[in-house]
């Protein structure tokens, strides 16, 4: 019976589809997130240092009392708040949102994107708008002059679909079996015995 050798380019074939395949597998365990969004224009005229202003903003907004009582409002992270101390759960909120800065041809601050991520789109749009609302009154809320003109452009967002991580998760899997073919089939060839003449 004559045994088989494999040679490099089926070692790297193979290995590659197999990392694809387990990639893909695990995009499928990866839990589904959705991601509500809202887009809130700001008129900074006469407002000299608006990042600051914003930054003060974010930090009243994503405060711990500020994100306790979103908890406690919307009855989020059940399990979590059974299990883990109350600024875990506070932490894991703030991670679930995120401010982006939308910026004018010139490089001034004109708008920003609020998202918020969830597990379920209905509450990701409940705590985006809850979150929103927290950005616009704690802007009415500053001291005189240091407030800024903001509008609601597009209002949070319910989200009809998770975002879907799997084409990037299967990239990284090819990329993976690749690297993990050619590590093997070079080692392959450098165990191969020398041919003798």
């Amino acid at each position: 019976m004559q045994i088989r050798t494999w040679n490099f380019a089926r070692t790297v074939a193979v290995a590659t589809a197999l990392g694809a395949l387990l990639a893909y597998g695990a995009s499928l365990l990866v839990p589904k997130h959705y991601v509500s969004q809202a887009v809130i224009s700001i008129d900074s005229s006469g407002q000299k240092d608006i990042g600051l202003h914003m930054h003060g903003l974010s930090q009243r907004v994503l405060s711990r009392a500020s994100l306790t009582k979103i908890i406690a409002n919307r009855n989020l992270f059940q399990n979590e708040r059974s299990r883990k101390p109350l600024e875990d759960v506070i932490e894991r909120m703030r991670e679930s949102v995120q401010v982006l800065p939308m910026q004018s041809a010139k490089g001034e601050l004109v708008a920003f994107a609020l998202n918020y991520s969830s597990d379920n789109p209905v509450a990701a749009q409940r705590v985006n708008s809850d979150l929103v609302a927290g950005f616009i009154d704690e802007n009415v809320r500053s001291a005189p002059g240091e407030g800024m003109r903001m509008m609601v452009l597009d209002p949070s967002s319910l989200p009809k679909r998770p975002s879907d991580h799997t084409s990037w998760i299967v990239g990284e899997g090819l990329v993976a079996g690749l690297l993990a073919g050619l590590i093997i089939g070079i080692v392959q060839l450098l165990r191969r015995p020398a041919k003798t003449a």
